[in-house]
C-alpha cells in the first residue's frame, strides 16, 4: 500500500514540475499570448494613425514626403499581415 502511495506523490510531484506542459495550460498560455499580440498590433495601429496624421500636416519637400508615405505603406502592409495571422491563431 506504501508503494501504492509513493507512487501517488511521485506522479504528482511531476505533474507540479510539468504544470506547463499540459495541454489546456500550454493552450490557455498561447492563447494568452496571442491576445497580448493583438492588444500590442492595435497599439502600433493606433500609433500609426497619429503618424499618418503627422504626416498629413507636415509640409516637407516631395522627396520626404514620397519616404514617408513608402515608409507608412510599409508598416501597414506588414501589421495587416500580422493581423491577419493573429486573428487566424485566435480562431483555433
Amino acid at each position: 500500500m506504501n508503494a501504492a502511495f509513493e507512487a501517488g506523490d511521485e506522479v504528482e510531484k511531476i505533474k507540479k514540475e510539468m504544470a506547463e506542459c499540459e495541454l489546456p495550460v500550454t493552450i490557455q498560455v498561447r492563447r494568452n499570448e496571442i491576445n497580448a499580440l493583438m492588444l500590442k498590433l492595435e497599439t502600433i495601429r493606433n500609433e500609426l494613425k497619429d503618424l499618418k496624421q503627422a504626416d498629413a500636416d507636415f509640409e516637407g519637400d516631395s522627396a520626404s514626403e514620397a519616404e514617408i508615405k513608402s515608409l507608412i505603406e510599409q508598416i501597414e502592409k506588414m501589421l495587416t499581415g500580422y493581423e491577419e495571422e493573429g486573428k487566424a491563431l485566435q480562431s483555433h
